[in-house]
Formats: structure tokens, sequence, C-alpha cells
């Protein structure tokens, strides 16, 4: 487990509450996630407290990135509490890096909603007209 959070940006921030965690509940937070069984667990959990939102303005029209991250810990009343970044990565105590890779890996898993036409065998060889 990594250093807490000493942005003065969060501190002043109403939305982030990296203050409200205290060492103690990092702590419970950092041995749930690493008791977890697998690696497939702890990138559920990840999935699970990082909530994707649109961003709010882009600078440009041919800006690739269309979303943001709001990163959640949950505090000792079981509610979800926004923290940035480096508070999130540090206490569960994976990388920034990792984290950023399990968020975007659903892009090489997306199923698509529409089977592709499978081409019927029988028909890939046949001429378009027959004439007798």
């Amino acid at each position: 487990m990594g250093p807490t959070c000493t942005s003065t940006y969060c501190q002043k921030s109403k939305s982030r509450h990296c203050s409200t965690f205290d060492e103690e509940r990092r702590k419970a937070i950092f041995t749930e996630f690493w008791n977890m069984r697998s690696w497939d667990e702890r990138y559920t959990y990840v999935k699970t407290m990082v909530k994707k939102v649109k961003k709010k303005q882009a600078r440009s029209e041919s800006e690739e990135r269309d979303r943001s991250y709001e990163w959640n810990l949950s505090s000792t009343e079981g509610e979800h509490k926004q923290v940035c970044r480096k508070m999130f990565a540090s206490t569960l105590g994976v990388s920034e890096r990792t984290l950023c890779s399990w968020l975007t890996t659903e892009k090489q898993n997306i199923v698509p909603a529409v089977e592709p036409e499978v081409a019927n065998p029988q028909t890939i060889n046949k001429p378009l007209s027959e004439e007798d």
C-alpha cells in the first residue's frame, strides 16, 4: 500500500473524499483486495469501483478520448466515495498503468450485438445467372 493523497486540489474539492479515508480503512480495503483468490476477482472489483463517464467538454471534434473515469473507494458505511486516481491506485497497491490497462481491455472483448452473416458454402462459387 502506498502513501495517502496529499493533493491540495483533492483537499479543496467537494467531490473528492481522499482525506476522509484514514490509514485503518485504507489498510482494510488493501487487505480485502489482496485476499481475493484470483486476478479475475481483482479485475472485477476494480471494474465495479470505477465509473466511466462522458467528458463534459472536448477540446476539439477530432479528440479521441471521449470518456473520463470516477475512481471510488468504499467507506465504512458501505458507500462509494470518489477519490483521485493516485489515491485509488495507492490504496489497492496496484500501479496506475495496470488500472488503466484493465479499464481499456473491454474494447478488445466487445461482442457484436448482431452476428455477422455467415456465407452459405453452396452459393459461394455459383454463377449469378445460369442460362440453359
